[in-house]
C-alpha cells in the first residue's frame, strides 16, 4: 500500500496547480491492513489538522484497532459505539477511500475535478483503484459502512450507465427486501451483486469480478453530526451484520 501511494504522489506532484500541490505536499495517511475483517466503515479523506504528531510526517500509517485505543479520538469513538458486542467490535477495521490529507472534504470535487486536462479526475482515479484493490483483495469485508455522503458516488451507487457518469470503483447494488429507503432514515441498505460493465470503472482492466458479491453495504451519513434520528442505531448495525454472515436476505 505505502510503495503504491508514494509512486502515486511523486507521478503527480509536479502536475498539479498550487492548491492541489499544497494539498498533496502534506503527504498521505493509511490503514495497515493484512488480515480480513468482517466490518469495513470507510470515510472519504484524512483530515489535515495543523497541531496533530501525525501529519509532520509525509507518510501515515495506523491500525484502527489500536488507534481507537491509544487515541480515544472522538471520531474513532463514534464508530466504536456502533457495536454492542466487544466480540464484533474486534471484526472492524477502517479506512478512508482516499488518503491525501484535507479537512474540507465538501472542496473535494472542486478542487479536483476543476484542475485542467482532468489531471485532478485522474488522480482520484488512481487513489481510488488502489483503495478498491485493498479492499478486494485484503479487507473481503460481508458488511460495508460507508460513513460520508459525500463518497457515495465513488462507490458507483448513483452510477448512470446511459451516459457512464458516477462509476468510479462500478459496484452494482440490490435492494434488499426488507429494508426499503423510507424505512431507514440513517441512510440506504443494498448488497453488492457485481460490477458495472463500463471502461469508466477504476479497476476495469484489473477486476473483472468482484470477491464482494453478496457483501451488505449502508449507505449513512457522517453521523458524528447527525441529529439522533438520523444516526445508525447499533441495533440496525447487529442485524445487518448478522443477515450478511447468514446470508439471511433476499
Amino acid at each position: 500500500m505505502e510503495e503504491k501511494l508514494k509512486i502515486l504522489w511523486q507521478n503527480y506532484e509536479n502536475s498539479f496547480n498550487e492548491t492541489l500541490r499544497k494539498i498533496i505536499s502534506r503527504g498521505f495517511c493509511y490503514t495497515d491492513i493484512q488480515t480480513q475483517n468482517d466490518i469495513l466503515v470507510t470515510g472519504i479523506n484524512p483530515s489535515f489538522r495543523i497541531n496533530d504528531e501525525g501529519n509532520q510526517e509525509f507518510c501515515v500509517s495506523f491500525d484502527y484497532q489500536r488507534k481507537k485505543q491509544e487515541e480515544k479520538d472522538r471520531y474513532f469513538k463514534s464508530i466504536d459505539n456502533l457495536f454492542v458486542d466487544e466480540e464484533d467490535k474486534q471484526k472492524v477495521t477502517y479506512i478512508d477511500i482516499f488518503n491525501f490529507k484535507h479537512t474540507n472534504q465538501k472542496e473535494i470535487i472542486s478542487l479536483f475535478c476543476r484542475e485542467k486536462e482532468n489531471k485532478g479526475i485522474c488522480f482520484l482515479a488512481e487513489n481510488l483503484a488502489i483503495t478498491q484493490i485493498q479492499i478486494e483483495t485484503i479487507i473481503k469485508p460481508k458488511l460495508i459502512i460507508v460513513r460520508n455522503k459525500g463518497s457515495w458516488d465513488f462507490w458507483g451507487l448513483n452510477a448512470k450507465q446511459d451516459n457512464d457518469s458516477n462509476v468510479w470503483m462500478g459496484y452494482k447494488f440490490d435492494k434488499i427486501k426488507e429494508f426499503s429507503d423510507c424505512d431507514i432514515p440513517c441512510g440506504q441498505v443494498r448488497k453488492i451483486s457485481g460490477l458495472i460493465d463500463s471502461g469508466q470503472r477504476v479497476n476495469f482492466d484489473n477486476l473483472k469480478k468482484t470477491n464482494l458479491e453478496g457483501t451488505i453495504v449502508l449507505f449513512t451519513n457522517h453521523f458524528q453530526y447527525c441529529r439522533k434520528e438520523q444516526r445508525p442505531k447499533p441495533e440496525l448495525i447487529k442485524d445487518l451484520y448478522n443477515m450478511a454472515i447468514n446470508n439471511k436476505y433476499k
